[in-house]
């Protein structure tokens, strides 16, 4: 019985409020999860392209997580 691969992290970014932001999404079957700011989310994949859904997720990320503006 083989075992499969691990699933291959895919860079994304964004830009929020002017500043850029990293991060990396991976892939599972119909789950994705979106890695950024030490932080990470995991849905499940709907119709929307898994970039998009990617970049989406990461914005999500960057407003729960970064420090507000001054």
């Amino acid at each position: 019985m083989q075992s499969k691969p691990p699933p291959v992290p895919h860079p994304i970014s964004v830009t929020v409020n002017g500043r850029p932001y990293r991060g990396k999404y991976v892939v599972n079957g119909d789950m994705i999860t979106v890695s950024a700011l030490g932080q990470s989310e995991t849905t499940q994949i709907g119709r929307m392209p898994v970039e998009d859904l990617a970049r989406h997720i990461l914005v999500g990320i960057v407003h729960l997580w970064s420090p507000l503006p001054a």
